[in-house]
């Protein structure tokens, strides 16, 4: 559950202030001042299955880019609070990588607005992290299956027969000959001794 306290025009002014969109990091935001876990045990957890996985990083800052356009199109989002939801998604999609327990993440914002998000925990999430986990190994068995069933290409049928003809008419027909032509040729030691009529 997220909620969100009001902000007023400071939000909108840092949005364009912050201008730039170089890579953000998922270290530098957890080790802000604006960002609160219900525990430093918490979020220490947190920060160390992030930091520990290259790829969270990569989801984090593209997670952030998103809430970025997503907010420009909407009117604007402040960047702690793109980065606070960038962060709930990350540890939402690999719920089992972070503190097993329900915990709550919360970012100050400008002006003494604020976002709190409530994690739930894995065993409350048990269900429906084993139905996408079906969801996934279903979905994977499907397209093996339809890759299966699927009806070949007549023209691409045509043209693998076609270059089976050749290969065996052509290539594999030359194999004997040249075989026969090396076997039928004077070997070098009979060329080089002296012709005995």
């Amino acid at each position: 559950m997220t909620t969100i306290s009001p902000a007023g025009n400071s939000a909108a002014l840092a949005i364009l202030r912050s201008g730039s969109r170089a890579e953000v990091s998922a270290a530098d935001f957890l080790l802000s001042p604006v960002f609160k876990a219900s525990s430093d045990a918490v979020a220490a957890a947190v920060f160390n299955a992030i930091a520990e996985n290259r790829d969270f990083q990569k989801e984090f800052s593209d997670s952030y880019d998103a809430a970025m356009k997503l907010g420009a199109t909407l009117g604007g989002i402040h960047p702690d609070n793109a980065k606070h939801m960038a962060l709930a998604d990350l540890i939402m999609k690999h719920r089992e990588s972070f503190p097993p327990e329900e915990f709550t993440i919360y970012t100050d914002l400008p002006e003494e607005a604020s976002i709190t998000t409530t994690i739930p925990s894995v065993a409350a999430m048990k269900g429906e992290i084993f139905r996408e986990r079906i969801a996934e190994k279903q979905a994977a068995f499907d397209a093996e299956i339809a890759a299966a069933e699927a009806s070949p290409d007549p023209a691409a049928v045509k043209l693998n027969a076609l270059s089976q003809v050749v290969k065996v008419l052509v290539l594999d027909a030359a194999e004997p000959a040249v075989a026969l032509l090396e076997n039928s040729l004077p070997k070098s030691e009979e060329l080089a001794k002296p012709f005995a009529a």
